[in-house]
């Protein structure tokens, strides 16, 4: 018997020896799906930025959506951002902008892009008025990654306790 009670204390010792590191596995495991979730949604809240599917113009941002998990510190993180070339623009597209006059070449890119306009001269004549109207109002915030977050919170907690359970039960 107290060969038995030495074996089952040496065991139970072994299971807490590799706990941490089993933990950590956990966690990674569900940082890293719940990274994927919030970058789906933030891609597809940037494809649907009106609440209808949008064209070629907002096709740039969803597809810059990335997401990493990494360690800092003794603390992993996972993060979810845009990368380039959309990381230049991506958070005056996230919270809006106060009113101010665009840079012409960009806002006639745009209205080729968005409005699908050829004429140079046209282009130049929207790209203007866009630009005027921005001026005076600004743009509004779309909100693409603070909706993906408030939309799936819930499920992000329930993926790490589902990790972190299943860690506990092994």
């Amino acid at each position: 018997m107290n060969l038995n009670l030495q074996l089952e204390q040496r065991a139970g010792t072994e299971a807490l020896d590799r706990f941490p590191e089993r933990l950590r596995r956990a966690v990674e495991r569900g940082l890293d799906r719940a990274t994927d979730l919030l970058a789906r949604a933030v891609a597809a809240n940037a494809q649907t930025p009106l609440g209808v599917p949008s064209t070629e113009a907002f096709g740039e941002l969803a597809r810059s959506v990335s997401r990493e998990v990494v360690e800092e510190t003794g603390r992993q993180t996972g993060r979810v951002f845009l990368a380039p070339p959309a990381d230049q623009y991506g958070i005056f597209v996230e919270v809006g902008t106060r009113p101010h006059f665009p840079p012409p070449a960009a806002m006639e890119a745009w209205v080729r892009r968005r409005l699908g306009v050829t004429n140079d001269r046209q282009a130049r004549e929207l790209a203007f008025l866009v630009g005027r109207k921005i001026a005076r109002t600004g743009t509004p915030g779309r909100f693409f990654f603070e909706r993906a977050l408030a939309e799936n919170q819930d499920r992000v907690v329930a993926i790490l306790e589902e990790e972190i359970d299943t860690a506990l039960a092994g």
